[in-house]
């Protein structure tokens, strides 16, 4: 038997930051992840890797939208 295996392995219930997501997410459904965890930080109580590793499991997952380039112009001589 390894040594590893008599350690506690401590699992935390995430369902609290679940249905926080959840019914956050359903009201704003086009905010992302910053949004709402801003929105639930300080009743849930967990740093934002654990936040994001909830929110992505629970496939919440937005795309980030990146701002376009806008071609540069070309001067005309008058």
């Amino acid at each position: 038997m390894s040594r590893s295996m008599c350690y506690c392995d401590h699992k935390k219930d995430n369902q609290i930051a679940i249905t926080k997501l959840m019914d956050i997410a359903s009201r704003y459904p086009t905010r992302g992840f910053e949004t709402y965890f801003g929105k639930i930080r300080m009743e849930v109580c967990c740093g934002t890797e654990k936040g994001c590793f909830v929110y992505r499991n629970i496939n919440l997952k937005l795309r980030v939208k990146r701002k376009r380039r806008i071609p540069s112009r070309v001067k005309k001589k008058s």
